[in-house]
């Protein structure tokens, strides 16, 4: 299998003889209902792998103002409209999940990034939670799968 990286946006698997397309969408929840339409505009395009841009896990190290939350908070109707409607179409949806770490905005968040030498053990245990916590709601949302987003 050979993965080939076209700009920043686009990823091209190329499997066998056939081509999979995947366009990752940032910022999903600036204007959810717009993004999950454009979500589903790719798959009706025959897009055939959607992958979101990515969602941070803890509301406190986001990497921009922007960037959506997935956590208890998250109305799932929003990500199940996104999968239906992916689906619809014949299409997968994977919802990238991240933490910021070192990228976090302390402008954003009222607190300093974290570097790995930061956490304590409790707080990597929560952050491992967090991230099967997200997963698990992707899941019962309907996703076809997760992508790990950690710098």
């Amino acid at each position: 299998m050979k993965n080939i990286l076209i700009p920043i946006l686009v990823l091209i698997f190329l499997v066998g003889a056939g081509i999979a397309e995947a366009l990752i969408v940032n910022n999903i929840f600036e204007d959810f209902i717009a993004e999950t339409d454009k979500l589903i505009e790719l798959a009706k395009n025959e897009v055939g792998l959607v992958i979101t841009g990515h969602f941070c896990v803890d509301k406190m190290q986001r990497a921009d103002a922007g960037q959506p939350v997935l956590d208890e908070t998250t109305d799932e109707s929003l990500l199940r409209r996104a999968c239906d409607g992916v689906h619809r179409y014949g299409g997968k949806l994977f919802f990238q999940l991240s933490h910021s770490g070192i990228k976090g905005v302390e402008s954003v968040n009222g607190a300093p990034p974290k570097h790995p030498e930061d956490f304590t053990r409790e707080e990597l245990d929560r952050l491992v939670e967090q991230f099967a916590f997200a997963a698990k709601k992707c899941k019962e949302s309907g996703a076809d799968g997760v992508q790990g987003h950690v710098e």
